[in-house]
């Protein structure tokens, strides 16, 4: 199963080559293009986006993995995996509401921190209930 990981990141990898490379022809015809990649010549704006894809990547296999586990390994059924996923719904929920209102009283460094600081919280509580022999 793992042997198609290589073959899957190189193909992202030249699809994404091919945007750039796109995405640079259409500047030189004097057409809008699709972003700004100058951009991310700003270096809070990278970090952000970085910041941005790491936790994304990270609720994302928090997403994929939990289901799984409580289902395989400790034998809850679907509807019941599915009502222990409406918690962190509505947390996902209360936060991004909750970020968009604090991010016109705190600076984006604070925010950063502060959503790195309850990720890690998150999982830390959850390694706490969850054990290699579980």
């Amino acid at each position: 199963m793992w042997e198609f990981v290589p073959v899957l990141v190189s193909a992202g990898l030249l699809l994404f080559a091919a945007f750039v490379l796109w995405h640079h022809r259409r500047i030189r015809r004097g057409q809008v293009p699709l972003t700004d990649i100058t951009l991310f010549r700003a270096r809070a704006y990278s970090a952000g986006n970085l910041a941005n894809l790491i936790l994304r990547l990270a609720l994302a296999g928090a997403l994929f993995i939990v289901p799984a586990f409580l289902q395989v390994v400790t034998g809850a059924s679907a509807f019941m995996t599915g009502l222990a996923l409406i918690p962190p719904t509505v947390a996902l929920l209360i936060f991004s509401l909750g970020s968009g209102r604090l991010s016109v009283r705190l600076s984006p460094w604070v925010l950063v921190r502060l959503g790195f600081l309850i990720a890690l919280s998150g999982s830390v509580l959850l390694r706490a209930v969850f054990s290699l022999d579980t």
